[in-house]
């Protein structure tokens, strides 16, 4: 029995291996194949083992332009050294500005004063005063003005000196170097004790003397003989007040 076939479907049938051949010999496909990169062969590799890399091409990112490139930091720039140039010639000191021939001197000597007892050093103030005060063994400070010794005295610590050896005494004495504002002056002697003492005393408001009872004993230094007793004092440049104190004295010292 011949049944009814549908004559569409027989055409369908006829045409799909037609489409199919077309497919597998691509001679005529106009649609180019994908971007496939197949690295050679090498011979430990298998023909059924070719490995397959795809090429992907990542679009670019539209919000960046090749125009503005990406803000870099700038380096730190470094300390600039001062240029030093250094002489190779060695330069001599400058001379003082006031420099005295000693040779060139006329020195004249003349007595200023007398009636004085036992003079052992010559001080100033620095106080304008033109004042001279001269250091007198026993213990006592005198001031000669004018080329006169003024009446009284500036200091008398007689009473705490011993100068009954011929290297004791009140030795030394130096005043502040702001004597005029504060009134300060140090003294070096020998206690009866015998042993070295540096003090410090105070002069009234007119500066015309000193007490003797605003003395503050600053250093007392051993003596163990009555000879060799240094009793200098200074202020030097420093501000620092310089004491000398000899080497103990004795005989064969």
């Amino acid at each position: 029995m011949i049944q009814n076939v549908d004559i569409r479907s027989i055409l369908a049938l006829a045409v799909l291996p037609l489409i199919v051949l077309t497919a597998c010999t691509g001679d005529d496909d106009p649609t180019p194949a994908p971007l496939i990169a197949t690295p050679a062969a090498t011979s430990e590799q298998t023909a059924t083992a070719t490995p397959v890399v795809e090429l992907t091409i990542e679009p670019a990112d539209p919000t960046t332009s090749p125009e503005d490139p990406p803000e870099t930091t700038a380096p730190d720039e470094p300390t600039p050294v001062p240029d030093v140039q250094t002489d190779p010639t060695p330069t001599e000191p400058a001379e003082p500005e006031s420099s005295v021939n000693l040779g060139e001197l006329d020195i004249e000597l003349r007595e200023v004063t007398g009636g004085l007892d036992t003079p052992v050093k010559v001080v100033s103030a620095y106080d304008g005063s033109n004042r001279i005060f001269i250091v007198e063994k026993d213990g006592t400070i005198s001031v000669v003005l004018d080329d006169a010794v003024q009446d009284g005295v500036f200091l008398d610590i007689s009473d705490r000196v011993n100068s009954r050896g011929s290297e004791q005494g009140l030795l030394g004495l130096a005043f502040h170097p702001d004597f005029a504002a504060n009134g300060l002056l140090y003294v070096n002697y020998n206690h009866l004790n015998n042993n070295t003492v540096i003090s410090r005393f105070e002069a009234g408001q007119d500066r015309a003397t000193a007490d003797p009872a605003s003395e503050t004993v600053l250093m007392t230094i051993e003596q163990p003989a009555s000879n060799h007793n240094g009793g200098h004092l200074l202020f030097g440049p420093d501000g620092s007040l310089y004491i000398g104190t000899g080497d103990g004295g004795g005989s064969g010292a």
